[in-house]
């Protein structure tokens, strides 16, 4: 089993495809995102989305990964990973992408893990990790200010975030069977709770002699921010995303919440919050 990107890897855009990307409304300060279905999706991203809307085959047991980028994804992945292997053999899939744009072979018959975060963390620590990306290559970064401004105006990667998170907010209320939404705030506060949740929705539930040996409880220390962030891998390891290089010590940062007071004005916060106010009124869905 892995934990893997949904997404593969090595799929190469057609003429066409390309020539459809590149006609579809971009941003001057984020060239590589491109407008698709009311999301701001970065181009090779969108190439495997839409290839997987045609060519992916899913696996009776598969469990998808979602989430908007910088809500808790890679610690998901490890408590989800942790629970997932004691029992199971199938895969165990990630992506960023938006419920609507998934296939319908996953929005049929697969479990979906998804976690939100409250927005101003996730504008912080967003903004934290992309002019982190620019400095390790060499590219000028954005100011908070201009940043703040797009994440405003809903040019957000993957988003906007409002209406990414009340897509899989919905689907939860209409069938929690087949999606289970989690909140990053619950998975800092008890992760034993969230792991059990996670095993009993995966249908491989901890069991009694695995609670009195305290498995759980070593899982989460296993699986806990601190530990994941000095595993030698996270810190030495690196990737490709879009041309750029991605250590992996840049996916872990404090792991916290409400570091937001730090960073943003009380104007900044007031603003996401009356957003957030506005795009969730009457949803239910509250950070």
């Amino acid at each position: 089993m892995g934990s893997d990107s949904a997404y593969e890897s090595n799929i190469t855009a057609t003429e066409e495809e390309e020539h459809f990307i590149s006609s579809l409304p971009s941003h001057k300060y984020f060239p590589t995102l491109r407008n698709y279905k009311k999301f701001w999706i970065p181009g090779n991203d969108l190439t495997r989305i839409r290839s997987m809307e045609k060519t992916f085959v899913r696996r009776p047991a598969d469990v998808f990964l979602a989430s908007m980028p910088k809500t808790g994804m890679t610690w998901l992945k490890a408590l989800a990973f942790a629970v997932f292997h004691r029992k199971q053999y199938s895969r165990l899939l990630s992506f960023h992408t938006p419920f609507s744009l998934l296939p319908g072979s996953i929005v049929d018959a697969c479990k979906i893990i998804y976690v939100c975060r409250e927005p101003k963390d996730t504008f912080t620590s967003f903004w934290k990790f992309y002019n982190s990306l620019m400095t390790d290559n060499n590219i000028c970064g954005v100011d908070i200010d201009k940043l703040f401004e797009l994440f405003c105006a809903e040019v957000q990667t993957f988003g906007p975030l409002w209406e990414h998170a009340l897509e899989y907010w919905r689907e939860s209320l209409s069938d929690s069977d087949k999606i289970l939404f989690l909140r990053y705030e619950e998975m800092i506060d008890d992760p034993a709770k969230v792991m059990r949740r996670m095993a009993t929705f995966m249908g491989c539930e901890f069991s009694e002699e695995e609670e009195s040996m305290g498995v759980v409880e070593e899982l989460t220390r296993l699986c806990s921010f601190d530990s994941l962030k000095n595993v030698e891998g996270s810190k030495n390891e690196s990737s490709i995303y879009e041309g750029m290089s991605v250590k992996k010590s840049l996916l872990y940062r404090k792991g916290g919440v409400g570091d937001w007071v730090n960073h943003l004005t009380p104007e900044m916060g007031r603003t996401i919050d009356s957003i957030t106010q506005e795009k969730l009124a009457g949803s239910g869905l509250r950070f």
